[in-house]
């Protein structure tokens, strides 16, 4: 990480590493882009119309969970601590997602514990897929990269309405991680974000359309909403030729430092493709983003010839690949590999000590 941040300083001028102008334009862009979606959808009387401008407002509102929520809860969207909180509270407001809770899940345990079982909740489906070699086996999964897309289309469904609210009662991120106790501050931030999401997408459509018109159009805008998510998340870390490093069982340790843990266990993608970049704020550069998350995702292109380069110089790995599609066709055979019951499908996948 020495070398690799002395590079970075020497060769790209990057005098601001946040706040930069260009990440609150395309956020802007792209609120307004959810905001009008919305809005039209009160004026329109087509039945394509409306399915559309849900649509849209899926797409929309996910490019915003990528471009502000994301980057505001890791801190790389300013050097103000108050200007990310903010920005992280309008967000959840406008998202449904709890603020505390998300931030503990994917800043700690996702970022420090990439593909580590019982310790990265992105490895967690509630037994709907086999997403690790660790996790049981059964019949059931032996087709999960087909049906793959539907449980993906759920997410937001579960998250927001399910999950949050348990882990809020609970105080558990799973059956194995706990959350730290909230603070007043915390809890009101929770029901105050809460609120402000079911008045704007609950109470107000109620208001103005039949229910069965509501209930069509809440479960197409979240289906966008998941399924835009999950292209992009769930394509990072789970791909063929993926590790699952595995603790020492006597010291709970693992035989490779972080940085090594980050290589080994993430993908970039669609490097290429400029406005996948613009859309899904540099999660497409997501090794850089594990390495440098305090870094604004408007330097990861330039930053990744770098960390490819430094990577190389000490021997480690460093998976890309410039198109989308690939990495798509790789996440799913990864996904039939891992639903397979003989062991020799999953176990490949694991990281060996050295």
């Amino acid at each position: 990480m020495k070398v690799l941040k002395t590079k970075i300083s020497n060769r790209l001028d990057i005098k601001t590493k946040r706040d930069d102008p260009r990440h609150y334009i395309k956020c802007l862009i792209i609120f307004i882009w959810s905001l009008t979606s919305y809005i039209s959808l009160y004026f329109v009387e087509s039945t394509t119309l409306q399915v559309m401008l849900c649509i849209s407002m899926g797409l929309g509102f996910t490019g915003f969970g990528f471009n502000l929520f994301h980057d505001s809860i890791h801190g790389s969207l300013s050097k103000s601590r108050k200007i990310n909180h903010f920005f992280a509270f309008l967000s959840c407001s406008q998202l449904g997602v709890a603020h505390y809770f998300w931030r503990h899940k994917h800043n700690y345990l996702h970022h420090q514990f990439t593909n580590i079982e019982d310790w990265d909740d992105d490895l967690e489906t509630r037994d709907g897929l086999r997403l690790a070699p660790g996790q049981p086996c059964s019949a059931r999964y032996h087709f999960q990269h087909l049906y793959a897309p539907i449980i993906y289309g759920l997410t937001t469904f579960e998250w927001i309405f399910i999950k949050d609210f348990v882990q809020y009662f609970t105080l558990k991120i799973n059956d194995r991680q706990s959350i730290p106790k909230l603070k007043l501050p915390q809890h009101v931030e929770f029901w105050v974000s809460k609120i402000i999401y079911l008045s704007i997408f609950f109470a107000l459509p109620l208001y103005y359309f039949p229910l069965k018109t509501f209930l069509v159009g809440l479960v197409i805008f979240h289906y966008s909403m998941s399924l835009s998510m999950a292209a992009v998340f769930q394509l990072a870390h789970i791909f063929d030729g993926s590790s699952y490093p595995e603790p020492n069982k006597e010291t709970n340790k693992l035989s490779i430092d972080w940085v090594e843990l980050q290589l080994s266990t993430t993908t970039n993608f669609g490097t290429s493709n400029k406005l996948l970049t613009w859309y899904a704020g540099g999660l497409n550069f997501q090794v850089e983003h594990h390495l440098l998350p305090m870094v604004s995702h408007i330097h990861y292109p330039a930053i990744s010839k770098i960390v490819e380069e430094t990577a190389n110089e000490f021997a480690f790995p460093y998976h890309t690949t410039t198109s989308y599609f690939p990495a798509l066709s790789s996440h799913f055979k990864m996904m039939k590999n891992l639903g397979q019951e003989k062991e020799q499908y999953s176990r490949k996948y694991v990281l060996q000590e050295s």
